[in-house]
């Protein structure tokens, strides 16, 4: 037994980068925070600049004005959620000899952290202090377009501007429907699949597609709650990941401990809107 040629640092890297890949949640949040996570615990500061007044004038001169702190409502954000996983792996050094360490062992690893942390981000949609739309209709192909629609209108009332980027997040059967009346619309784009979860777009808006979309029961009624938002809307502090080997003497074999540290919130609540639906 050796962890000579295991560099924890290393293969957490390569998890790392894997876990942005395969989140569809996180691609569109807003990850920029100022701070160090570490251990469980820690809180970052978001950054979340605010608006400049904007001055005018119609006398055709440049006028003076003091200058304004932009750091707009700072928001500091304590790392509570972790999630873990413990296996063991026979001896480190001969499965990565083998060029198994990561296809076998962390595959698997990275696949369910990345599912419980796009879980987290989807379950924002129910966060109480986001709008939620709920049709009285079921949605089918005839109108998913206009309810998409009504979202984008609410948040362009709520001044995001008409160029700001906008994601929606549907599950397979609310994306099948926007597949079909593309299709009765005749645009060309119904059935392409782009990266990261992109299967179109929309009314300028990214429409994504992903197994996590939260869903909850109410009244005997299945609903599913449906993103749509600005990239700036959830703050999302991306996860620190942490590898430890150790050796399971009674077990006579090495064993792996991965931990990963994350959280985030609604910061924009004006910049997010829940599409709440129902099936027939």
């Amino acid at each position: 037994m050796s962890f000579r040629n295991f560099v924890p640092i290393a293969e957490s890297a390569k998890i790392q980068k894997e876990l942005d890949r395969q989140m569809v949640f996180l691609e569109n949040c807003n990850t920029e925070f100022e701070g160090d996570v570490k251990e469980f615990g820690d809180t970052v500061k978001i950054l979340n600049a605010g608006k400049p007044t904007i001055y005018e004038h119609n006398d055709g001169k440049i006028h003076s004005h003091a200058s304004e702190d932009l750091e707009g409502s700072a928001f500091f954000l304590p790392i509570k959620q972790v999630a873990q996983a413990h296996f063991g792996i026979g001896d480190i050094d001969k499965q990565i000899a083998r060029g198994n360490l990561y296809s076998v062992y962390l595959e698997e690893t990275k696949t369910g952290f990345g599912d419980v942390m796009d879980k987290f981000i989807a379950a924002k949609a129910a966060d109480p202090n986001v709008e939620k739309y709920a049709p009285a209709t079921a949605v089918s192909a005839s109108n998913v377009l206009d309810y998409i629609d009504y979202c984008k209108v609410w948040l362009e009332e709520n001044d995001v501007k008409p160029s700001t980027e906008i994601s929606l997040v549907g599950s397979p059967k609310f994306c099948d429907f926007v597949r079909k009346a593309y299709i009765a619309k005749g645009i060309d784009k119904a059935t392409e699949h782009l990266q990261n979860g992109e299967i179109t777009r929309y009314n300028n808006m990214i429409i994504k597609q992903s197994n996590n979309v939260y869903t909850a029961t109410e009244s005997g009624t299945d609903y599913e709650y449906i993103q749509v938002k600005t990239n700036k809307a959830i703050a999302f502090v991306k996860p620190l990941l942490k590898l430890e080997p150790y050796r399971n003497h009674p077990m006579h074999r090495d064993e792996l401990a991965a931990f990963v540290y994350y959280d985030g919130a609604v910061v924009r609540p004006k910049e997010i809107i829940t599409l709440k639906v129902k099936y027939a």
